[in-house]
């Protein structure tokens, strides 16, 4: 039997001086038992885990049968685990739930006109070379419904092709791209990639980091080219490497079949009139008509496409900001903010840029952007808010810059020029250049 340690060794615990050490590979045989890990306390270097030690007594021990009973003291390592980041990279079926949960903003109709440009994307993410491509177009024109029909396809192609999208509310960080499969077939897309607030630097070189076969899609407007070059540059890519794929108005046949796939029977014969007026933009298109199949909009009310396009773009902003919550917002700041996006809120300028559009105290405008967040209206990045979606900034500017019933300029755009300081100035002169058509104003 081992000798019981005495009350005084129990009482005298020794000091825990342990060193750590990886006790490496351990291997059994003849049924017997191996132990592999580290022992001691291990250090928060590197992959390590932390494990801080605690002494114990194991109490007296008997053997039997030509055993070894050990008795005395023994150290406890007790691993912390740090906490997980979360993984920003949505799996198709995850993006496929989010962009189809609403009830306007929705892509849950059938993609048109853009047979030529899925075949390129496809073959695109299949060619394992690690390379970079652009899907460059305007606001509304559908290429985020492109993007939900790559990941509707490439995951049941011949090969298969994996597919993560970038989370619209995600963080990067430090352990990211470890989440990304590291080999095989993979396609990471970015979504309203021309937001100035995403570091696509980093996306781009972090991707090739941890599969270098793996291709990246950004998708963005025409003006955040700029931002995309220089990233891609910066990441040791010039632009004339990346395919740059451009999207376009709708053909009128296919805007036809967009429009007489979603009225109801009854109406079918508004069809033309509503692809005739918004084959610039589907997802008016899919507004329009279920207005029209509902009795809520009639339009033989409307003279001409241009009139009826501007009641579409109007009705899009009211619903998309229908909620109870949200409709307790100023609409003085829900243009503000499509007019300054993305709004640094921690630069004075900013700030004072607001005050002056809105004629609201900053404080004020706080409240009222914790309420949109609350509302799903408002995404934040930091300090930086947005609108979301995209679309719901152009058609709220349009609500502001064009009189609802003759269609002239109210010259809203020209005042949110004026009062923008700062960076918020540049926001505005994008917006003029890219939905200035739809606003009435083509001139910063």
């Amino acid at each position: 039997m081992a000798k019981a340690p005495s009350d005084k060794a129990r009482d005298e615990a020794p000091e825990p001086s342990v060193t750590v050490t990886d006790t490496g590979d351990a291997h059994a045989t003849s049924e017997g038992t191996a132990v592999t890990g580290y022992r001691g306390p291990a250090p928060g270097a590197g992959h390590t885990p932390q494990a801080p030690v605690r002494l114990s007594h194991t109490g007296q021990a008997t053997a039997a049968g030509g055993g070894i009973a050990n008795t005395g003291y023994m150290y406890i390592n007790t691993l912390v685990q740090g906490i997980a980041e979360p993984d920003p990279w949505m799996k198709p079926d995850d993006y496929l739930r989010q962009v189809n949960r609403g009830s306007v903003y929705t892509h849950r109709w059938q993609l048109v006109g853009r047979t030529q440009t899925m075949a390129g994307l496809v073959s695109f993410a299949r060619n394992e070379q690690g390379r970079v491509a652009l899907l460059v177009g305007r606001g509304g024109v559908g290429k985020t419904k492109i993007v939900t029909a790559l990941c509707e396809a490439l995951p049941d192609a011949e090969p298969a092709v994996e597919v993560r999208v970038l989370g619209s509310d995600s963080a990067i960080g430090p352990g990211a791209f470890r989440e990304l499969p590291s080999t095989g077939t993979l396609l990471v897309i970015v979504d309203d990639a021309h937001d100035a607030t995403l570091p696509l630097e980093k996306i781009v070189s972090g991707v090739r980091s941890v599969n270098a076969s793996a291709n990246v899609l950004l998708s963005l407007r025409p003006y955040g080219m700029t931002h995309a070059r220089r990233a891609l540059a910066r990441a040791g890519l010039h632009v004339s490497e990346a395919t740059v794929v451009g999207i376009g108005d709708l053909e009128f046949d296919d805007a036809l079949s967009l429009a007489s796939e979603i009225l109801d029977e009854a109406v079918q014969r508004h069809a033309p009139r509503l692809a005739a007026a918004a084959r610039d933009c589907p997802l008016l298109i899919v507004t329009g008509a279920a207005l029209i199949n509902a009795g809520a909009l009639d339009p033989q009310r409307f003279e001409g496409d241009e009139q009826l396009h501007l009641e579409l773009t109007d009705r899009l902003a009211e619903a998309l900001t229908a909620d109870p919550v949200s409709g307790q917002v100023p609409q003085e700041l829900l243009s503000a903010l499509a007019s300054f996006q993305p709004v640094r809120l921690a630069e004075p300028e900013v700030r004072v840029s607001l005050e002056a559009l809105t004629g609201l105290p900053f404080d004020l405008c706080t409240q009222h952007l914790a309420t949109l967040e609350e509302a799903g209206v408002v995404l934040s990045h930091g300090t930086a808010v947005r609108l979301v979606p995209d679309l719901l900034g152009d058609a709220l500017l349009v609500k502001a810059a064009r009189h609802s019933g003759t269609g002239l300029p109210t010259g809203y755009l020209a005042r949110a020029m004026e009062a923008g300081q700062g960076s918020a100035l540049g926001p505005v002169v994008k917006v003029i250049l890219d939905c200035g058509s739809w606003c009435g104003d083509t001139s910063p």
